[in-house]
């Protein structure tokens, strides 16, 4: 039986040495990737070097930014470009709904200020009308 551990670790270190052997081949430094991908170029040199792990995400991110897919010469490589994908596809539904949920919040948010000033401009009539009646004389009296 396969130690799942052991596998994912040389995979992972497979996917990173083509990371930085295709970075250096395309004459990228990890600052230039880093500035495009929105990381910090440390971060990035930490991840790069093995220091920390990439997250799943930024992962994807790199690997798509360079254009890798053939990270892998095992046979099972169809696989793990096909769960890639898939990972991919969800990923980008991920970011879109997130995208679209900021907008809902950002729009919501819109909405409650103008209800805001809406409150704040009728209670300030309110108070105008009030003034204005307290001046205006009373009403005639009439005959029953």
């Amino acid at each position: 039986m396969m130690n799942l551990d052991n596998y994912t670790d040389n995979l992972y270190e497979r996917i990173v040495t083509k990371i930085r052997e295709v970075r250096k081949a395309r004459g990228l430094s990890q600052k230039e990737i880093a500035q495009d991908l929105g990381l910090n170029q440390v971060t990035y040199s930490d991840m790069e070097s093995g220091k920390t792990k990439f997250s799943v995400v930024r992962l994807f991110a790199v690997l798509k930014y360079l254009g890798i897919r053939d990270f892998m010469s095992a046979p099972e490589s169809e696989d793990a470009l096909m769960v890639i994908d898939n990972v991919e596809q969800f990923l980008l539904k991920f970011y879109q709904q997130n995208r679209d949920l900021e907008a809902l919040r950002r729009e919501n948010q819109d909405i409650k200020t103008h209800m805001q000033q809406l409150l704040t401009e009728n209670q300030y009539i309110k108070e105008l009308l009030e003034n204005i009646s307290k001046r205006l004389p009373p009403p005639p009296a009439q005959d029953v």
